[in-house]
């Protein structure tokens, strides 16, 4: 099991994290998306689901002010932006177990060990994940790399609140509402990748 390696991550903790519309005291909402790239499917659901909150964490600061430019002329005023490392940024600012829906959709496999400890969705960050969400809330990964696929499988195993839904994971593109699809997405399907999906649920209290 990967153990997670506090440096470079304490260095990432003295960086400045920027909010967009302000800073809260805290966060909350119905849909996340961690690493929203483009915005397209975050904000395409901010969209369609004027009643929900959403949350995107972004650390590219190019792509944040993007989405936020778009968020604006699309005149969308239930989008939260922050713009800093989650494995950060979800601790410091998120408590309440409010999410419906979390989303982490091709994000950096780091494919070599020497860079393993920069992955995202290691055991103990599942499990902070897991006690932000709803009973039966739901976590979903899509990456163009399946060793990472089954590397998040396999943490899954270790956190008793989570179930995974796919054996160990699924090909069901459907997991990915918005029918435009996202950049990276398009492009790994252009060239000719296959993607993988990993579809976990929360455990309802009674269970």
């Amino acid at each position: 099991m990967f153990r997670e390696k506090r440096f470079p991550l304490d260095w990432e903790a003295r960086k400045p994290i920027t909010h967009y519309p302000d800073e809260p005291v805290e966060v909350a909402g119905e849909i996340l998306e961690i690493g929203p790239g483009r915005g397209e499917m975050l904000l395409w659901l901010a969209q369609q689901h004027p009643e929900k909150r959403f949350v995107g964490i972004e650390m590219t600061l190019g792509r944040y002010r993007r989405i936020i430019r778009r968020a604006e002329r699309m005149g969308l005023t239930n989008i939260r932006l922050i713009r800093g490392n989650a494995r950060v940024a979800v601790p410091r600012y998120f408590k309440s177990s409010t999410f419906e829906r979390i989303y982490v959709l091709f994000p950096d496999p780091w494919p070599k060990l020497r860079h393993a400890h920069h992955r995202l969705l290691h055991v103990e960050f599942l499990n902070l994940l897991s006690s932000l969400m709803k009973d039966q809330g739901e976590l979903i990964l899509a990456t163009d790399h399946a060793p990472y696929a089954a590397w998040v499988a396999a943490n899954l195993t270790h956190v008793p609140t989570l179930i995974n839904l796919g054996t160990p994971f699924s090909y069901d593109s459907g997991l990915i509402p918005n029918p435009d699809r996202t950049h990276f997405e398009k492009k790994w399907r252009q060239e000719g990748k296959e993607i993988v999906f990993v579809h976990a649920q929360k455990k309802a209290a009674d269970q």
